[in-house]
C-alpha cells in the first residue's frame, strides 16, 4: 500500500512542476536614498517568479551601497516573498514580508516588515502595489507604501522604477509623532526566458 502511494506521489510531482513557471530576474540601477544615508547609491538585485495555475510567489534578494551618513560606511542587504491569487487576467492579490540588514563597521540593523499587496500586469508592463505594515523595528515603527513598476524596453529587457513613501517615528527626537520620508531608484532588469512572467 505504501509503494503504491509513494509511487502515486512520484508520479504526481512531474505532473505538478509541468504546470509552473519559474523565471530569474536580475537588475541593477541608481537610487536616492532616504534620509539619513548618503546618495546616490547604487543596487543589484536578483529574483525568482513563480506561476502555478492562479497562484503566484516572487522571491528577491539585493544588495545597495546606502551607507550610514554618520558612519559613512556600510551596505543593506534586502529580501521580500510575495504569496498572491490571480483574481482576474490582470490583478493579483496577497501579502508578503520584507527584509533589510544594515550593516556597518559599528552595528548591525535587521528590519521586517508585513506587506499587503496588489499587481496589475500585461504584456508590457506591471506595477506591484504594496503597503508595508509596521514590524520588527519598534522603535521608528516605520510604515507606508511601495510602488514597483517595470516597463518592457525590447525582448527581455525593462525598465524598473521603485517608488516608497512612508511615515516613521524619531525615538530621539523627544516627541512620538510621524515624520515623512520617501525613496526611489531606478533600473536596468532583464528577465531569462520572458514567458508568462510579464
Amino acid at each position: 500500500m505504501l509503494q503504491k502511494q509513494l509511487l502515486a506521489m512520484l508520479a504526481f510531482v512531474p505532473i505538478c512542476f509541468a504546470q509552473n513557471v519559474v523565471e530569474s530576474y536580475v537588475d541593477l540601477g541608481i537610487g536616492l536614498a532616504p534620509a539619513g544615508f548618503n546618495s546616490p547609491a547604487y543596487h543589484a538585485d536578483a529574483g525568482d517568479d513563480l506561476h502555478f495555475r492562479r497562484w503566484f510567489g516572487e522571491a528577491e534578494v539585493g544588495v545597495d551601497t546606502a551607507d550610514d551618513q554618520q558612519t559613512r560606511t556600510g551596505f543593506t542587504v534586502r529580501a521580500h516573498g510575495l504569496f498572491m491569487f490571480r483574481a482576474t487576467t490582470s490583478w493579483r492579490f496577497g501579502g508578503g514580508l520584507h527584509y533589510s540588514s544594515l550593516n556597518t563597521t559599528t552595528y548591525t540593523k535587521h528590519n521586517h516588515w508585513p506587506v499587503v499587496a496588489a499587481m496589475y500586469e500585461n504584456d508590457w508592463f506591471r506595477a506591484n502595489l504594496e503597503y508595508l505594515l509596521p514590524g520588527g523595528d519598534r522603535l521608528y515603527r516605520l510604515t507606508g507604501p511601495l510602488v514597483d513598476m517595470s516597463f518592457r524596453i525590447a525582448g527581455g529587457f525593462f525598465f524598473r522604477e521603485r517608488v516608497a513613501g512612508f511615515a516613521f517615528r524619531n525615538p530621539y527626537g523627544g516627541d512620538s509623532h510621524y515624520h515623512p520620508g520617501a525613496e526611489a531608484d531606478i533600473g536596468l532588469m532583464y528577465v531569462f526566458g520572458d514567458g508568462d512572467r510579464r
